[in-house]
């Protein structure tokens, strides 16, 4: 229920006690003065109106539907107050035209409440309305006409029989199950019409029976304008409990025509009858077909169109199922993971991959037993259901899939290997429900696929690092969403013939609540896992661009590099979003290097490139990190629009070491930097030795602890500072 207004809830609450008074004096109780009565029955209908005008100033998005039930009932009020004034002094020439407003005003509510609710009606439910309308109708109109003596009153009942039809059509288009709200407006529509009814019945006097139906029901109006949800609930789907009402309308409608046979009845309502029930054959010739036809409706939405295989929504059902007819009898349930699918996808094309996926399906069937399940839950993920198998019996399911894949696979003219990683959770030890099973099951899998295992039994004791994750996951997006908890921290880099500082690298750190400092390594995983890796790339660069503007005005004109992720990279939105982080911080675009991997430019290769031409043409300089232990050829080096190359601390570790083939390597990589007019950056350089020998082979800077640890923001200044004395002394 929505938030009543106090001064609201005290109006309506004083028209209900007078419509209490009109009961009193309805049943002889109590005897109202005629100049009683009048105030009473024009206030009642003008305290709903208010009460509905409010609720169409709370509503924004229906308040259009509210304004126009509100401005009809308001009209109605203000003609029910003429109307009794007239009779009061004894005329009989009132005006009934501001009556007249109420009902086309009323519909138009009706139907916008409607389209709020539901604004995909389907055909079947259109049906429903139109086969509900006339059959009310029918039934209104063989009734009502036939008691109204005079046939111009007849106008008033026939229009809230229409309103009252209408209301129950709509209940046809909400599957017979409508919200409460929707029930008051019936009765309130239904107890209006009774009004209409007696009125004309009774020789068109304001009998006292009249006169408190016509204030009851603007009163439900303005109690039920405040029961109105504030979200609109979904359309439910149909079922056959309610097919009881259509059923019941089409026998009343029957009953009309038979009723005809027997007495006279308006030509108009017998119309309306046959009308009705013409309606509701069809409608039930289509439901007859969409029930023959319900069977291979239901079997493609439970298969995967790509395998013939169960899809997701299948399986699932088929776990739940079993869970529910066998609990406590084992069930297990297997995820399994294609190795290395990716790789091939990205080497022969999806269409090859789709047709190892199609060939795949019934290989992995041949393995299994009559009732077992298997499932393709998307991509290169399947899932089997082996009812009544306990721990042992699923892992000899696991091993014959297994040996269905040593044979290879014939795409074109190409034998393709596949192997496949399986998880095991068995029900009821591993979990009771469907959720804990698939999640238990997918812990395991992906632990065979770390451990190269190939197959891994659920254990609860192992899986308390994937809570972890799952928490530190929730943590580190709420701390993106409250800020300062991220902090960036910054690690020199020093040319390698002056020792002159040439840039500083930032490298994020969370400042965790509990666990203190933590480096990249403990939460980045985490990070791209759950989708968290471009907000925090734009936390970083956010971050990294305003430190370095305050650098700069510190009189520090050092480039701060910051890393990108691929999922950054990939992004058409990152180009727009960095030119305004240097618009804002009044940044020169050189004053930001942006650091990519090998692995990072592969991800789409055509796509990044486009990025990285966006991003150089605001001046940002570009830097290949851990250039040498990726996949990118040199063909992709040459295309890409890169500045410096970073060589990775592997290599330079080797040559600390005295290690003959890393120095080799690192001398190739800097002397292919510098034909291609690139910078080579060397990381992880700790002694001297290295230092030297680095400088031998070409390089021409370095970055490590020899230079100094990363240091956070607020001491980079000092440090920047303390270095640029030395320079200058040494100058």
């Amino acid at each position: 229920m929505a938030t009543f207004p106090r001064f609201l809830r005290a109006l309506l609450g004083l028209a209900t006690a007078l419509v209490g008074v009109q009961a009193l004096d309805a049943t002889g109780v109590i005897a109202l003065g005629d100049g009683a009565a009048r105030v009473v029955a024009a206030a009642v209908p003008l305290a709903a109106a208010a009460s509905i005008a409010a609720r169409a100033i709370r509503l924004r998005d229906r308040r259009l539907a509210w304004s126009l039930l509100a401005f009809g009932l308001g009209v109605w009020a203000v003609g029910y107050a003429l109307w009794a004034l007239h009779y009061g002094y004894g005329r009989q020439d009132e005006s009934l035209r501001p009556f007249y407003v109420f009902y086309p005003y009323a519909a138009a509510f009706l139907v916008l409440e409607l389209r709020a609710r539901h604004p995909r009606v389907r055909p079947a439910a259109w049906l429903d309305l139109t086969g509900a309308m006339l059959a009310v109708a029918a039934v209104g109109f063989g009734i009502v006409l036939p008691l109204v003596p005079d046939t111009g009153a007849a106008i008033f009942p026939i229009l809230g029989v229409a309103l009252v039809a209408l209301v129950i059509g709509l209940f046809a288009v909400a599957g017979w199950s409508p919200e409460r709200d929707w029930l008051i407006w019936g009765l309130a529509f239904a107890t209006i019409a009774a009004a209409d009814l007696v009125w004309a019945i009774s020789d068109r006097a304001p009998v006292a029976v009249s006169v408190l139906l016509w204030s009851a029901g603007p009163l439900l109006l303005g109690w039920g304008a405040w029961l109105t949800p504030t979200r609109i609930p979904d359309l439910e789907s149909e079922v056959p409990e309610r097919l009881v009402w259509p059923f019941a309308l089409f026998l009343a409608s029957l009953g009309i025509i038979v009723a005809g046979n027997v007495t006279p009845l308006p030509p108009v309502a017998i119309v309306l009858a046959v009308a009705s029930m013409l309606v509701a054959t069809y409608r039930s010739a289509r439901a007859y077909r969409d029930v023959r036809a319900l069977p291979e409706t239901r079997r493609l939405a439970h298969t995967d169109e790509l395998t013939g295989l169960v899809n997701r929504r299948g399986f699932l059902d088929a776990v739940e199922d079993e869970l529910e007819r066998h609990p406590g009898r084992p069930t297990a349930v297997l995820m399994l993971d294609l190795d290395r699918f990716k790789e091939l996808n990205d080497t022969l094309g999806h269409a090859a991959g789709d047709r190892l996926l199609a060939e795949l399906g019934p290989r992995l069937s041949a393995a299994l037993r009559p009732t077992d399940t298997l499932a393709r839950l998307g991509g290169d993920e399947f899932a089997v259901l082996c009812p009544g198998a306990a721990a042992t019996g699923a892992r000899r399911v696991a091993r014959r899939l297994h040996e269905a894949l040593e044979e290879p696979f014939a795409i074109g003219d190409l034998a393709v290997h596949v192997d496949v990683s399986a998880g095991i959770a068995v029900a009821p030890g591993d979990g009771r429900t469907v959720s804990e099973l698939l999640q238990r099951a997918d812990v395991a899998m992906y632990q065979a696929k770390g451990g190269g295992t190939a197959i891994e039994r659920y254990d609860a004791a192992r899986d308390r690092h994937s809570r972890d994750r799952l928490q530190l996951a929730g943590e580190l997006r709420g701390a993106l969403d409250a800020g300062g908890q991220l902090e960036l921290h910054y690690q020199p880099q020093t040319a390698l013939h002056d020792e002159r500082v040439v840039g500083v690298e930032a490298l994020v750190r969370w400042r965790h609540p509990d666990r203190g400092l933590l480096a990249p390594a403990a939460f980045l995983d985490v990070a791209e896992g759950s989708g968290l890796m471009r907000r925090l790339g734009r936390e970083v660069l956010r971050t990294a661009i305003g430190q370095a503007a305050r650098l700069r005005d510190a009189g520090h004109r050092v480039p701060v590099a910051v890393n990108l992720s691929t999922a950054d990279l990939v992004d058409g939105a990152l180009p727009t979003e960095v030119a305004q982080l240097l618009d804002a911080a009044d940044l020169d675009g050189e004053r930001l290097t942006l650091e990519i991997t090998e692995n990072t430019v592969m991800a789409q290769p055509e796509r990044v490139l486009r990025t990285l031409h966006d991003l150089r043409a605001l001046g940002c300089r570009v830097s290949l990190d851990d250039f040498g232990t990726g996949h990118a050829s040199l063909e992709h080096l040459a295309r890409l629009p890169v500045d410096e190359l970073k060589i990775d601390r592997a290599f330079v570790s080797g040559i600390e070491h005295d290690d003959a083939a890393a120095t080799a390597i690192v001398r190739a990589l800097a002397l292919l930097g510098r034909d291609l007019g690139m910078e080579v950056v060397a990381e992880g350089v700790e002694t001297r030795a290295a230092w030297s020998e680095l400088a031998s082979c070409g390089a021409t800077a370095a970055q490590g602890f020899l230079i100094a640890r990363p240091l956070p923001a607020g001491e980079l200044a000092a440090w920047l500072d303390a270095r640029r004395a030395v320079e200058e002394h040494a100058a």
